[in-house]
């Protein structure tokens, strides 16, 4: 692997010996105090061969998995077989992350299959996935908020000021919604930010509150992920218009999300290789498994 960093001087590195260039970038005065203008900074690039077939264990897990989507693809439950698959040959993804950004992407891609909708004039509504919340607290803010042309979507633990928060982007510019179904199609209204509280029961999560803020002003929203898609855009629903978008009136198709799910893999190494790496999570640098990351998508 070579890894090139250019800083004030410039490392190159031949087969043989490395040598290092640079230029002066001032001209160094004989000044009567002697002071030091500058100095350069050099971080040399490296390779470094090891003994490891990528192509070879890579074909070998592709194989497998070939395998394991023939005979799941006509089961009747086909996530539940891939775990099947997942538990028999110890391909379980283990990631030690703050569950604040498991219900980031949760949200951001649920909302997302809804916003590129080739269809439009629908109602798209979901729900945030059950999960075991393992410390406390069990609730969690959802932020949204316009950022450069976009929505900034920001989840916390917790409901008080300062905790860590976790954030990405959709492509939506405005965040707008509408509080008129007959002008559901023309006519919306602008939100400085919308927010979300989620409280995990057990398992199941529930919006306590769904709040839009315009200009200082809180309009209550609908506290079901329940949103108006047309012209290409999302529009958020008031809380007093939600019976006009429920399934039944003529007008509404309601669509839930997600139509297409997926299954995670994590496969170590076949050969059970071990290097030493650095790895933030625990600050440390140790052996640890080679491991190929992959998921499989599939129709709801």
């Amino acid at each position: 692997m070579m890894i090139p960093i250019i800083l004030i001087g410039l490392v190159v590195y031949t087969d043989k010996n490395p040598t290092i260039t640079g230029a002066q970038t001032a001209q160094i005065a004989q000044a009567a105090d002697n002071n030091i203008l500058g100095t350069y900074s050099i971080m040399p690039s490296f390779r470094a061969k090891v003994d490891y077939n990528l192509n070879e264990e890579y074909k070998t897990v592709s194989e497998k998995l070939s395998q394991i989507v023939d005979d799941c693809k006509n089961a009747q439950d086909i996530g539940q077989c891939f775990k099947g698959y997942a538990d028999k040959y110890s391909w379980n993804c283990v990631e030690l992350r703050d569950e604040a950004v498991d219900i980031l992407y949760d949200f951001i891609d649920k909302f997302n299959e809804c916003l590129n909708f080739e269809q439009d004039g629908v109602v798209c509504r979901f729900s945030l996935d059950e999960r075991s919340i393992l410390s406390l607290p069990s609730t969690f803010d959802i932020i949204l908020t316009n950022e450069n042309q976009r929505t900034k979507v920001d989840v916390r633990r917790g409901t008080q000021a300062g905790i860590q928060s976790f954030s990405d982007y959709v492509n939506m510019e405005n965040m707008v919604y509408t509080d008129n179904y007959d002008a559901k199609d023309t006519a919306g209204n602008n939100a400085d930010t919308i927010k979300y509280i989620i409280d995990f029961e057990g398992k199941n999560p529930v919006v306590k509150q769904a709040v839009a803020n315009i200009n200082g002003i809180p309009v209550q929203l609908s506290r079901k992920f329940l949103f108006y898609k047309v012209n290409n855009k999302i529009k958020f629903i008031e809380a007093t218009q939600e019976g006009n978008f429920r399934a039944g009136i003529p007008a509404n198709k309601i669509i839930d999300v997600p139509r297409t799910k997926g299954f995670r893999f994590c496969a170590k190494s076949p050969s059970g290789k071990q290097f030493y790496t650095y790895d933030k999570s625990d600050n440390s640098v140790k052996l640890r498994d080679v491991v190929y990351k992959f998921s499989v998508t599939y129709p709801k």
